[in-house]
């Protein structure tokens, strides 16, 4: 297949239009669990099945990660990092 100038600019449009939505959809758990990280759960359970449940809306608090360094010894496992990767 030959250079076309003409059909270069299409061509990387397309392209990177494709390689957006593929982004898109490697991002789209990601910003779901960190919005789902915020909300308590009756209103995780309730947004799951709207598109609320990638938007940052609701009772947004940060019980969730106050609960987590009550039960686990987040700090222990922190320091532990700091040492192991020096």
């Amino acid at each position: 297949m030959a250079f076309n100038p003409d059909n270069y600019g299409l061509r990387l449009f397309v392209r990177y239009l494709v390689l957006c939505l593929i982004a898109l959809i490697f991002i789209f758990p990601l910003v779901f669990m960190i919005n789902s990280s915020f909300k308590p759960d009756s209103q995780l359970l309730a947004d799951t099945s709207s598109l609320r449940a990638f938007l940052p809306v609701g009772d947004i608090s940060l019980d969730n990660y106050f609960g987590a360094f009550r039960r686990a010894p987040v700090g222990l496992f922190v320091l532990n990092s700091v040492l192991v990767t020096g």
